[in-house]
């Protein structure tokens, strides 16, 4: 879970919905249940919250199929890659 969804967490958002919803999400045992919290969670997010913290330091690495070209180094470099037509 991200910190952000703990509103004990300095400085960070806090909302009924958001916290009935988190709850849901930990208690639900089915996976497809689990994915539609957790887009409501999302949807809610982007409507309650007047913006989003990025973090300060992650090692994510992810690349979408429509991203041609890219070449998975240890810093993230998009040089001669695009988007796939």
């Amino acid at each position: 879970m991200q910190p952000y969804l703990d509103g004990t967490w300095p400085g960070w958002w806090t909302a009924e919905k958001k916290n009935q919803l988190v709850s849901q999400m930990l208690a639900e045992p089915n996976p497809e249940k689990q994915q539609v919290l957790v887009r409501e969670l999302q949807q809610f997010q982007w409507e309650d919250m007047p913006w989003l913290r990025c973090g300060e330091y992650f090692g994510l690495r992810a690349i979408r199929q429509e991203v041609v070209g890219y070449e998975n180094p240890p810093n993230w470099y998009f040089w001669n890659c695009g988007f796939a037509t």
